[in-house]
């Protein structure tokens, strides 16, 4: 007898084996990172522009062919290093307060971190259920004055 489950889509991302090929391509995008640091600047471009151009280059690069997260990581602190908003620490900080300093982005992760310790309990697919399974939930007369009230609260609480 087969299990229900057997053609059900894997929504969580399965953790990848870090071959050699992972390294060879982390060591290329450091290697264009220091090309770039260290090569004279193109006629139009500024030493910095090129140590910009070079950590934007690799990142593509690492994107690409390596990871997502930590190569992000990387260009933030590599833009720092390069003095892009500033030299020394203040450049540094500058730069760490642009990226994750917005609020937006302080919510998102927030929020990321959140919903996906709820998710990983597996509290969202009881929540759904329990949603699909009650009927008066679904009337207009509830649902669309229950949103309103939920958008007034959030109004309220933000404003």
């Amino acid at each position: 007898m087969s299990n229900q489950n057997d053609n059900a889509v894997e929504c969580s991302p399965k953790k990848k084996n870090k071959d050699t090929m992972y390294y060879v391509h982390t060591l290329i995008a450091f290697a264009i990172t220091a090309i770039f640091w260290f090569m004279p600047p193109i006629d139009p471009i500024t030493p910095l522009g090129m140590k910009c151009v070079g950590t934007f280059i690799s990142m593509i690069y690492l994107w690409t062919l390596v990871d997502v997260m930590w190569p992000c990581l990387y260009g933030l602190f590599m833009f720092g290093m390069a003095g892009y908003a500033g030299e020394g620490y203040a450049g540094m900080k500058a730069v760490w307060l642009n990226a994750v300093g917005v609020d937006t982005v302080l919510i998102t992760l927030f929020a990321m971190v959140l919903f996906g310790a709820v998710s990983e309990v597996g509290d969202t697919e009881y929540i759904a259920k329990w949603f699909l399974t009650k009927k008066n939930l679904c009337w207009p007369s509830v649902c669309i004055p229950g949103c309103i009230l939920c958008l007034l609260l959030c109004t309220v609480r933000t404003g």
